[in-house]
């Protein structure tokens, strides 16, 4: 029973990162088209991380427009309390991402089912996943498209590049980069439980 749902999981999550993947790069392109903004960052520039209610204003004047959401607010369950950045898009599927915009880039954590573990800024590669927005959509970090299948493996199985001696709990940068390698789909191999390691 317990391969059967994981088998069942793997599944949901290859369906729901294809699909936002593919809603989320036509948005960006309709807009960019509408605006004559074709290969332009549509991100707007700041100095650092920007108050949740000017994203929220960016996101529904831009992409928003093109996306079936049910709501686009600062959810304290997601955000949490004080999170001044973080906003909440819930889509009409279900799916939920939460963001912050800082600089040129927003900072997309998808997460394919929200009644699981759902927080902003965290990753694991089970049920939330990293994207970056800029001129483009990228599946974890735009350097990714470089990297090799077997760097990409190592990233998503230990996480977190912050620190390449030390882990960090359900930060794993590359999982969602390493399913589209691999054709939106989860392989056999895919490290599915993130393992640790410890600093010497």
């Amino acid at each position: 029973m317990p391969t059967l749902i994981q088998k069942y999981q793997k599944k949901n999550v290859e369906t729901h990162l294809a699909r936002f993947y593919s809603i989320m790069s036509q948005a960006i392109l309709r807009y960019q088209t509408d605006e004559n903004m074709l290969g332009q960052n549509i991100v707007p520039l700041g100095s650092g991380k920007i108050p949740a209610e000017d994203s929220i204003k960016w996101f529904k004047d831009t992409i928003g427009l093109y996306i079936k959401t049910l709501s686009v607010d600062t959810d304290e369950q997601i955000c949490g309390n004080g999170n001044y950045s973080c906003f909440a898009v819930k889509m009409a599927d279900g799916s939920v991402f939460s963001g912050y915009v800082s600089g040129n880039l927003l900072h997309i954590f998808y997460c394919v089912n929200p009644n699981k573990m759902c927080k902003f800024d965290e990753y694991d590669g089970q049920n939330s996943f990293l994207f970056i927005l800029n001129r483009s959509l990228y599946v974890g970090f735009a350097k990714y498209k470089n990297y090799s299948r077997e760097k990409l493996l190592e990233e998503c199985k230990y996480g977190n590049t912050d620190n390449p001696k030390k882990s960090s709990k359900n930060r794993r940068h590359a999982c969602s980069a390493l399913i589209q390698r691999d054709g939106w789909k989860i392989k056999d191999d895919y490290p599915w439980n993130q393992e640790f390691l410890e600093e010497n």
